[in-house]
């Protein structure tokens, strides 16, 4: 990539994440509070439960005798709706807050690489960007179920049913019509998408990856790439929205989420490149939302996809080998 060709893309990407920053922060300063609070039984936050008026009025009755059983004075604005707020800016605070958590594990396994050899060649930044995505997953889970009051058990990971695999693995084949689909929608309008830094690395003449290296990228995207981000955004985004929101919207919310993220990876031409292809991520993303959805497993969509993301890698190594 050239930074000085880009230099507008740059700043634009560098805005997005510093941005991303304060949902995030927002979000953690908020459940820090509210565990001060759960002492109190009849908070409408409390435990992560949003209690209408009159449930509120049920947790009174059911405290005993003695207890203030009055009408409680109605809410002209009902909390249930003001904390759809709360829950979306939950879910992009997560979102944002796992690039930014993955950005901060690459630059410090980055550095002690350098710090080392003095020197961390493309192919062993990828491979150290792979163990990043598992330490930022693995912070962002962390923190999550440290300042809320979900735990591990929250997340829909099953054993996925013969019936369930087939779902998966027919979800792989949408996903790559559907991408197919799109490439040639915007080929006919004349439109170019932006490619993934990846394929840039792949298909430069110096200083790239070698085309074994994409083989290799292949159990990647199986075993780490599609369970850690089907984990984060299926797994805790878009069941978190369920609270608030109907499984469609969570689902449309979690996808908008999802391609913005990306956003950063895909700025290897202009801005205006990279929103079509991102464009093409938001589609796909509902694909692996609604998978979710119906199954209530997040085996599954992992299993679409990191087989996706390995059909790419695939296709690619035929492509830079000179085999195509």
């Amino acid at each position: 990539m050239n930074p000085e060709g880009h230099g507008v893309d740059w700043l634009i990407a560098a805005i997005l994440l510093l941005a991303a920053i304060i949902p995030g922060v927002v979000y953690i300063a908020y459940c820090f509070t509210l565990k001060k609070r759960r002492v109190d039984p009849t908070c409408p936050v409390c435990n992560g439960t949003d209690f209408s008026p009159k449930q509120t009025q049920d947790v009174l009755e059911d405290e005993g005798e003695g207890g203030d059983t009055g009408t409680p004075e109605e809410d002209t604005t009902p909390f249930s709706e003001r904390s759809r707020y709360h829950t979306v800016l939950a879910a992009f605070g997560i979102g944002f807050g796992t690039i930014i958590l993955v950005g901060l594990w690459t630059g410090i396994f980055g550095g002690i690489y350098y710090g080392i050899t003095g020197d961390v060649p493309a192919q062993v930044e990828m491979m150290l960007s792979n163990v990043s995505l598992i330490a930022g997953t693995g912070s962002i889970m962390w923190l999550y179920f440290r300042y809320s009051d979900k735990t591990p058990n929250f997340l829909d990971i099953k054993i996925p049913s013969t019936k369930a695999v087939g779902i998966g693995a027919l979800g792989t084949v949408v996903l790559l019509i559907a991408a197919t689909g799109l490439e040639q929608v915007f080929r006919l309008f004349d439109i170019t998408a932006a490619e993934h830094q990846i394929y840039e690395l792949a298909t430069a003449e110096s200083g790239g990856i070698s085309p074994e290296f994409l083989l290799l990228m292949i159990p990647i995207a199986i075993l780490v790439i599609g369970p850690t981000e089907e984990l984060i955004y299926r797994g805790v985004i878009q069941k978190s929205l369920y609270s608030k929101f109907s499984k469609s919207h969570a689902v449309v919310l979690t996808s908008l989420i999802f391609a913005l993220v990306h956003f950063p990876a895909y700025l290897t031409s202009t801005a205006a490149n990279a929103t079509i292809t991102v464009t093409t991520v938001f589609m796909l993303s509902l694909v692996l939302g609604k998978i979710y959805a119906h199954t209530e497993n997040i085996v599954i969509p992992s299993l679409s996809h990191g087989l996706y993301n390995a059909v790419l890698f695939g296709l690619l190594y035929i492509e830079v080998a000179g085999m195509a």
